[in-house]
């Protein structure tokens, strides 16, 4: 699987964006959101949300007809990874809708998060843990 780009959303992708949502986001969370596109077609979208080492991910949806297919996973491990390397240790949170079976999510969340930043580079390095992680945890 590629390494996916995520980007701030433009003025042009904010009627999509808030279709996603289902609701239009307020200003300040714009500043903070990220969204996943194919095509020009707006496939995902999160918000990352940052004060000191502490990181929460919220708002993190995927289009219907892409569910069940991995960009979810994909998605959250790109959001993942921009957090690690930007951060030396981080905590991070992550909003889960109480009646979303989001479970493959928050295992790899875990896998994250019980390892130091500094182990990216390792991890990169090894195929073992790199493949435990980033595709055996779901």
């Amino acid at each position: 699987m590629a390494k996916l780009t995520l980007l701030r959303p433009q003025v042009a992708d904010l009627h999509s964006l808030a279709r996603l949502l289902e609701g239009t986001p307020l200003p300040e969370d714009l500043q903070r959101t990220l969204i996943y596109k194919e095509n020009n077609q707006l496939l995902a979208t999160l918000r990352l949300d940052h004060f000191e080492n502490e990181w929460g991910i919220y708002g993190f949806v995927v289009t219907k007809t892409q569910r069940g297919r991995g960009l979810g996973r994909q998605v959250l491990q790109s959001a993942l990874r921009m957090i690690l390397e930007n951060s030396a240790s981080a905590t991070i949170f992550l909003e889960v809708e109480t009646e979303n079976q989001a479970s493959n999510f928050v295992k790899i969340l875990h896998y994250f998060v019980c390892f130091p930043a500094n182990w990216l580079k390792k991890l990169k390095k090894s195929k073992g843990v790199k493949k435990k992680l980033f595709t055996g945890c779901c």
